[in-house]
């Protein structure tokens, strides 16, 4: 009997892990000689430069962090502006970097290896001045919209009348080959890694210019084929089978959402909710969902019908145009990650969208205790990057680590969280390495639903279930914590060392008694976190350590596609991560080869329940002070 789509994910995943004595099958070496080209173009399609504005971003990350959106004078840029300032903050290049004779660029989205298999496309109705209607591919070297799909006037205005006024389509592709040629079988995880990267890129880029990114996810895999022009093979007929695009997901854009400060679903609430325990056997639920999927404001009533046959058959009087450009001259086959991709494909269409539900109600977020709360979102966008090596020498204050795990908590209303459909599925294991006033060890936030079983539930006897008393307001002499200098001129942490629990006071006025954090293990963790992050320094190097826990065997074997859409969120998670590292003077880094069985040993976890699918770490960067850095943009003349 033939495997099914669940068991041959389930399948690739136990295979394509790594061990101390055995890593997941790759080639072994860099083949330079077949290294991929970095950009996909389209020969043959027409190219529409996005211009460049000077206008400033004035949403600020504490602003984001309250669901808000940019009403400044980018929200009134022109339509190609506009659009161009978007896409360059999610998927655009952010610099160039040099060391001798090799250069590399650099991307808003972050990529493992920096070999970035995401595409972005977007679909345009009548009505945007100055952009051409129809399905538009983006080329992030030359910040440009290569038109893939050209509309006549008839389909361009009737997509129009289907969208939310002003509204369009942004998708995704991967392409595989990008990440297996370097990483071999483990390469379809790290591919839907930066899905979620790039999802969370696109919803907070979108932010940035007082846009609202809503998902769509009730499209099949063929659907968004047939929409981006990914299954037309004649446009595909001078590149290898590992060169195709595979369809990820879809989003509308539109100046949609409630104004600032009204209340949204599950978000914003006045009332601080509290960490309920979980119950030892109860049921788990596995069909949780988060979304910003039912949106407040005008024209958020049409995304209920936006069916795929209707806005397909839109394209059916579209002339396509382009030939998809090679990227490499040979490829090393790697069966089981087309056998994955394929089984993991959406092919059913959702019946109806399952109801928004959030964790808990949660309280609007405060990121005062970060450093840089007050710097412009965009800025942190474009700063962001992938830290080489960290040194940390001071510790993180307690406020801003535990700011830094609020954001990780899905707010329907707050970019990136508004662009999901479903979770939260994921939890967070944290390596404390030197966060003033706070106990190193290790420790749990759950970010799903609170009251059932849980990852608690699975955990192994010998771990402790310990709540910091810092954590709920007027706890007395248990409480720990370190405040944030408002005048401090540099960005950065305080505090000298990671001094034991209840050497300082949390400020009373910023309450976390909603974070569901609790310590599974006192003591030194870097060993640990070096350990099962294969062995890599900078796991042990910095103020803390993540691993990302999903609940793995119900998700996959009740739809196979979650198998992707949890490394999505994990993905998100991670974008978060990296933003919240900036805002905090510090520096994040992805981590992708970690010892996938050697963290399910540490907390006692057994079978395919739960499975590890991310690691990151935050802390200080050293500087490679041999690489030049280089303006994004500087090789365009305009």
């Amino acid at each position: 009997m033939a495997p099914t789509p669940s068991e041959i994910a389930r399948a690739y995943h136990a295979t394509t892990k790594h061990h101390p004595q055995r890593y997941a099958r790759a080639l072994g070496y860099m083949d330079w000689d077949t290294q991929p080209d970095p950009f996909r173009r389209f020969a043959g399609a027409a190219e529409v430069a996005l211009p460049f504005s000077d206008e400033a971003c004035t949403l600020t990350h504490a602003a984001a962090s309250r669901g808000e959106l940019e009403a400044g004078p980018v929200a009134d840029l022109a339509p190609p502006a506009r659009l161009g300032r978007m896409l360059e903050l999610c998927l655009g290049l952010t610099a160039w970097k040099q060391f001798e004779a090799n250069r590399w660029a650099l991307r808003a989205n972050p990529s493992s290896g920096n070999l970035h298999p995401t595409e972005g496309y977007v679909v345009l109705p009548a009505g945007h001045a100055g952009l051409p209607a129809g399905v538009l591919h983006y080329a992030p070297r030359e910040h440009a919209l290569e038109l893939r799909c050209s509309l006549p006037a008839a389909a361009a205005t009737a997509l129009a009348e289907l969208l939310p006024p002003g509204g369009f389509l942004v998708g995704l592709t991967s392409i595989l080959w990008r990440e297996a040629w370097k990483y071999g079988e483990r390469a379809l995880r790290y591919c839907c890694l930066d899905t979620g990267h790039a999802l969370a890129a696109i919803d907070q880029a979108a932010a940035c210019v007082g846009w609202q990114a809503t998902p769509l996810p009730g499209w099949t895999d063929a659907d968004l084929g047939a929409l981006f022009g990914t299954d037309r093979a004649e446009d595909f007929a001078e590149v290898d089978a590992w060169e195709r695009e595979h369809p990820d997901l879809l989003l509308c854009v539109w100046p949609g959402g409630a104004p600032a400060g009204d209340a949204q679903p599950g978000a914003g609430s006045t009332k601080e909710p509290s960490c309920a325990s979980a119950v030892p056997g109860a049921e788990p639920r596995v069909d949780r969902q988060v979304s910003g999927s039912n949106p407040a404001g005008p024209g958020s009533a049409r995304l209920a019908g936006l069916a795929p046959d209707a806005v397909l058959a839109t394209l059916a009087s579209g002339t396509w145009h382009g030939h998809a450009n090679s990227l490499s001259s040979e490829h090393h086959e790697w069966d089981v990650i087309h056998a994955t991709a394929a089984s993991t494909k959406r092919v059913a269409r959702a019946e109806a969208a399952r109801p928004a539900r959030a964790p808990a109600a949660l309280p609007v977020r405060d990121p005062s205790p970060l450093r840089c709360t007050d710097q412009p979102l965009d800025q942190l966008l474009r700063q962001r990057r992938s830290a080489q090596s960290m040194r940390t020498t001071e510790a993180l204050s307690l406020p801003a680590f535990l700011a830094t795990l609020d954001a990780t908590l899905p707010r329907p209303d707050v970019a990136p969280w508004r662009a999901q459909s479903e979770g939260p599925d994921v939890d967070l294991l944290l390596f404390v390495h030197q966060v003033e006033g706070l106990e190193r060890g290790l420790y749990l936030l759950e970010r799903g639903d609170v009251g059932t079983p849980g990852l608690r539930a699975a955990l192994g006897p010998s771990l402790g279930w310990e709540r910091p008393a810092a954590l709920d307001p007027g706890a007395g002499e248990g409480q720990a914590g370190g405040s944030v200098d408002p005048s401090a001129p540099t960005c950065g942490g305080t505090g000298t060392d990671g001094s034991p629990e209840g050497t300082a006071k949390l400020d009373p006025s910023k309450s976390y008694a909603h974070l569901c954090l609790h310590r599974l293990r006192s003591g030194h963790a870097e060993s640990l976190a070096r350990a099962t992050s294969c062995n890599q320094d900078i796991a042990a190097d910095g103020n803390f350590a993540v691993a990302m826990i999903a609940r793995f065997a119900a998700n996959v074997d009740q739809d196979p596609s979650r198998y992707r859409r949890l490394f999505w969120e994990c993905g998100v998670i991670g974008q978060v991560l990296y933003i919240e590292a900036e805002a905090a003077g510090l520096r994040g880094t992805g981590i992708g080869c970690y010892f996938d069985d050697a963290v399910h040993q540490v907390l006692g976890l057994r079978g395919e329940e739960f499975q590890v699918l991310y690691h990151f770490t935050t802390g200080q960067p050293v500087e490679d002070e041999r690489l030049q850095t280089h303006p994004p943009y500087a090789h365009l003349e305009r």
